[in-house]
């Protein structure tokens, strides 16, 4: 018998093709070797399973089943027919698994390229909607076809964009640092973030109200307090997800604590310390804060405030009895500078900065009181103590402040 021609062996998708690639793309290639039969297409006309595969004399029953890498993610349909989620302008691969194959003919519908013979083709979608994708190959033992559904759906809160039409608009979303509009991001968000904007409209019940606007530009005055008019586009004010632990936030995203606001607040306004899902840019609490000129830069803080505290700097919040610091952090008076977060280590260490040490409550000059509720025992990064000059060397000078001697940048 003469090999069968691809032509003339293009039958519909089956539900043994369609359980084929459910096998394969979830058990990996060969899996359900030992359970394939092939069929002649002429024996089963009636039987609802097309024909998978039409076998040549002495040829290896060829297979068309194929899985798909890159998708946000992979499902099946009622029928058993794999159905892969990604959003616009994502690169999708396509990787054949059958055996008895040496030519491979995909098509993609609306995809770019629209059809490719290549062995893996990389594939994209530039428009939201349900495209079908089909691959015949054919070997010695002849040909088959299979066929799988590409989802272009738009991306919810927290997902990765390129633009604002990747963004769910029915939910009010809109890409920030995504694409060509991410000039002036840091790295950290040059994946694009869906989010909604707060500063009039309410967040979904698993967000929060982050306000990302304290850090202002450099200099602002007031300890570098900004105004919400900073020109970096990702200072705003907007409702990310809220989280527990770094599991609950997307690739690339940390679960961290993080100021918000009630909708509508001003944007000076009190906030609260709650866990939402963002990149790592803008300094926790306890920070160096520094600028590579020496000049204190409180656009580099969550808080916006970075104060002279160390030989770097430190990233601080003002914090009251009804202001509470981050759970990093504990609201410690210091005499003659008021009440500041700072934050909490471990006897010994060093803060990271050589005028800083790990230090308990202590009266006099610098020296810092704990609330009523913190145990006695409780250490802070504070401005080190000293007993001469060598213990500030090389970095600051040991010098009376208050009528106790400290580590003076």
């Amino acid at each position: 018998m003469p090999r069968a021609s691809l032509r003339g062996c293009l039958p519909p998708l089956s539900s043994l093709s369609a359980l084929l690639l459910l096998c394969a793309a979830v058990s990996g290639a060969g899996a359900c070797g030992d359970d394939y039969r092939d069929f002649d297409a002429s024996v089963l006309r009636d039987a609802g399973v097309p024909d998978e595969g039409v076998g040549g004399e002495g040829g290896v029953p060829v297979k068309a089943v194929f899985t798909v890498a890159g998708c946000d993610r992979l499902e099946f349909d009622a029928a058993a027919r794999a159905v892969c989620t990604s959003t616009r302008g994502r690169p999708l691969t396509f990787i054949p698994l059958g055996t008895g194959v040496d030519t491979w003919v995909w098509t993609f519908q609306s995809g770019l390229p629209p059809s490719s013979t290549l062995l893996t083709p990389e594939v994209r979608w530039d428009a939201l909607g349900t495209y079908a994708v089909s691959l015949t190959v054919g070997g010695n033992g002849g040909a088959a076809l299979g066929t799988a559904t590409v989802l272009i759906v738009p991306v919810g809160a927290g997902g990765t964009c390129l633009s604002d039409l990747d963004c769910d608009g029915k939910l009010g979303l809109s890409c920030l640092c995504g694409g060509s509009s991410g000039g002036g991001c840091p790295a950290e968000l040059a994946g694009g973030l869906c989010l909604r904007r707060c500063e009039s409209s309410p967040c979904a019940p698993a967000e929060l109200c982050v306000d990302l606007t304290r850090g202002g530009l450099a200099g602002a005055g007031d300890g570098g307090v900004g105004d919400g008019g900073a020109s970096e586009p990702f200072r705003v004010r907007a409702c990310l997800p809220s989280c527990t632990t770094g599991a609950s936030c997307r690739a690339g995203l940390q679960c961290r604590e993080l100021p918000t606001v009630a909708v509508g607040a001003s944007a000076l306004a009190s906030y609260a310390w709650e866990r939402a899902c963002f990149g790592a840019v803008l300094s926790d609490v306890g920070t160096a804060c520094r600028d590579t000129l020496g000049n204190l830069d409180g656009s580099s803080c969550l808080t916006g405030r970075c104060e002279a505290f160390g030989a770097r700097g430190m990233c601080t919040d003002l914090c009251d009895a009804t202001h509470a610091c981050p759970s990093s952090a504990v609201c410690a008076t210091l005499p003659s500078v008021g009440s500041r977060c700072l934050p909490r280590c471990v006897v010994g260490a060093t803060c990271g900065d050589p005028l800083l040490a790990c230090q308990t409550a202590g009266a006099g000059g610098l020296g810092f009181s704990l609330p009523a509720t913190e145990p006695v025992a409780t250490t802070l990064c504070a401005p080190k103590r000293c007993a001469g000059q060598p213990d500030c060397a090389p970095a600051g000078s040991c010098s009376s402040v208050g009528g106790a001697l400290f580590c003076i940048y």
